[in-house]
């Protein structure tokens, strides 16, 4: 096998070696950061091009490039509304133990954590498994936005009270736009799997 690769290796060994420019990793590193823009620049770019596609690899909201960072974005998800939850769980209670809401509006923290669970459960699903999973991590956001949407409407039918209509409203409508976002993402993710 060495004799297969020894010319090669002779040719390496007899390449001089060429000296880099004594700031070349700094002029590297600064045309690297320099292409990159940061969010705000994202931001001003599709503000500036408004015809552009929020989506698009230069957009405030680029897609997921790799199947790990499709997941990512699920458990981020999920970490808000298992946070949100246990706050929600927490600050819910009066000072004597009790439960101080109405009973639909016991259960908001517990369906919170159950979607953080579900979020944790796709994200899973995206990082451990293959293109055939994403389908059913399609299927599921929707699931999830579907659920988001009936908890808000049950809460704002039975409880007619203008501040908690208004704010289920905000939460409902940032749920589905989450949920819309993650369905968004995963699906460009995945076309792009396929050139």
């Amino acid at each position: 096998m060495n004799d297969e690769f020894q010319e090669i290796l002779d040719q390496i060994a007899a390449t001089p070696s060429i000296a880099p420019p004594v700031n070349f990793t700094e002029n590297v590193m600064r045309q690297i950061l320099h292409d990159q823009p940061g969010i705000v620049e994202r931001f001003r770019q599709i503000l500036l091009r408004p015809g552009g596609s929020i989506f698009a690899p230069s957009g405030f909201l680029s897609p997921a490039s790799t199947r790990g960072e499709c997941a990512f974005y699920y458990i981020i998800a999920g970490t808000f509304y298992l946070v949100l939850g246990l706050v929600l769980m927490v600050g819910l209670r009066g000072g004597n133990g009790e439960i101080t809401l109405t009973p639909w509006s016991r259960v908001q923290p517990q369906l919170m954590i159950a979607a953080a669970f579900w979020l944790f459960g796709l994200g899973g699903i995206l990082f451990l498994s293959g293109r055939t999973k994403m389908e059913v991590a399609k299927i599921a956001t929707v699931i999830y936005i579907l659920l988001v949407f009936l908890s808000g409407a049950v809460m704002i039918t039975l409880y007619r009270m203008p501040v908690l209509m208004a704010s289920t409203a905000l939460f409902v409508i940032s749920g589905v736009i989450l949920g819309i976002l993650l369905y968004q993402n995963i699906s460009i993710f995945q076309k792009s799997l396929h050139h």
